[in-house]
This record gives C-alpha cells, sequence and structure tokens, in this order.
C-alpha cells in the first residue's frame, strides 16, 4: 500500500502507476506538423509504445485504421465530440480496459513530443472535446492522423495548396529556394 495525501494508506489497486515514462520516448523526435514527417514520427512513436506495451501498439494501430476508414467514409464525423462510451456500444473490438488504462498518458506523450501545429491541435482537441475527455490519447492521435497523414483529403489539398503557393524567399536564397520549389 503507499500513502495518499492525507497520510493514510492507498490500497494497491487505487496506486495509478505512470505506465509510459518520458525515459521511454527520449528517442522520438518531437513532430511539428510538417506532413512529410508525420509517419516516420508515427513509426518511432509506435515503436516506443510497444517497447511498453506491445499489445497496446497493436490496439493503437487497429484503431486508427478503424478511424480512418470511419472518417472517409463519414464526412460528417466529429473527432472532437468522439466519445469512448459511445465506442464501447457500437464497436466489438473496443478495448475498454487498454483505454482506460493508457488514455491519459497517452495524451501527455503526445504532447510532449509535439509542438507548433500539432501541438495547437492537440490543445484545441483539450478544450473543445467532450466534457471528462480532454485529455483522451485515443482521439489526440485520431486528431493527428486525420490532419497531418498525407494521405487523407484535407493533407492533400494543404500539399497541393503548398505547391501552387510556395514560401517566400529572401534573395540570397533565390538559388535553393528554385532547387526545392521543382
Amino acid at each position: 500500500a503507499k500513502i495518499n495525501a492525507e497520510g493514510g494508506k492507498k490500497p494497491d489497486d487505487q496506486v495509478h502507476k505512470q505506465v509510459l515514462d518520458e525515459r521511454l520516448f527520449r528517442r522520438v523526435n518531437v513532430f511539428n506538423g510538417d506532413l512529410s514527417k508525420y509517419r516516420a514520427w508515427l513509426f518511432d512513436l509506435m515503436v516506443a509504445i510497444g517497447t511498453v506495451d506491445r499489445a497496446l501498439a497493436m490496439e493503437l494501430k487497429r484503431f486508427m485504421k478503424e478511424k480512418a476508414v470511419k472518417i472517409a467514409a463519414d464526412p460528417k464525423f466529429d473527432i472532437k465530440g468522439w466519445d469512448p462510451d459511445i465506442e464501447e456500444t457500437n464497436n466489438k473490438s473496443w478495448n475498454k480496459r487498454m483505454h482506460k488504462k493508457y488514455s491519459g498518458e497517452l495524451f501527455g506523450v503526445l504532447v510532449q513530443l509535439t509542438e507548433g501545429e500539432a501541438k495547437s491541435a492537440l490543445t484545441e482537441l483539450a478544450n473543445t472535446s467532450v466534457p471528462g475527455n480532454s485529455d483522451d490519447g485515443y482521439q489526440g492521435l485520431m486528431l493527428l492522423q486525420h490532419r497531418f497523414d498525407n494521405q487523407t483529403t484535407s493533407s492533400l489539398l494543404q500539399l497541393f495548396c503548398e505547391v501552387i503557393t510556395p514560401g517566400g524567399l529572401k534573395f540570397k536564397d533565390i538559388v535553393t529556394g528554385i532547387h526545392s520549389w521543382e
């Protein structure tokens, strides 16, 4: 038994052990929203998660594939309105125990491993999600997948827009800029 804040002992089943320790993710680069680096970052993240719990990594891959299909098939699907309790009733393969155990810590890991646009997306998700669901790592992964995986329609449109309107250049960068535009 552990000592709680009031000085009393808590039964071991009420003590939450951190499983997704930040030390395990130190070799995973921080993702800043660069679409060309998303898949490599996601791979590194899943490998790091797999070192902790292989079943969790496999569950997250299954979940993300399933949700990618759902989002592509239903344009009205609302990631921010996603609710794990509804997921449980609608999805036979839903692993409630794993979600309950890891979702909060996974969200913390995602926040630590993102910056820029990606972190802004997670912050917005945390501020606008279903109450009680604001720090759900599954939901965060779903959002990042939808927003940054270049196979989604919106990501392809963003890439298309970047090609049509490339960023501005300083005079000294013209020669290298021309090569990068081609």
